[in-house]
């Protein structure tokens, strides 16, 4: 219970006693940073995976027909959450 629950680190009484009434998981500093780094990575994966369908339905409205772009854009969301998933998977750290 007074370890981090990714790379087994040990805290004291009083981090331990912090982080459950800040209702925090017990994880040391480098661990919680590259959680945020694996949420801001999903993050523009989601973005990018977007941005195309996005762009092209408004600048050209006669591009494809209306239930053909729906299921694009659809397509694509379904497509970024999907690898954002997989983030941790793909090994993107600057470490």
């Amino acid at each position: 219970m007074n370890k981090c629950w990714h790379c087994k680190k040990e805290f004291s009484f009083w981090e331990v006693w912090l982080s459950y009434w800040s209702g925090w998981k017990i994880q040391c500093s480098s661990c919680r940073k590259r959680q945020t780094v694996d949420f801001s990575k999903r993050f523009f994966i989601i973005l990018l995976t977007n941005t195309l369908p996005l762009i092209m339905v408004f600048s050209s409205r006669y591009f494809l027909p209306s239930f053909s772009m729906g299921y694009l854009l659809v397509g694509f969301f379904i497509l970024g959450f999907f690898l954002s998933l997989f983030v941790p998977l793909f090994k993107i750290y600057g470490e």
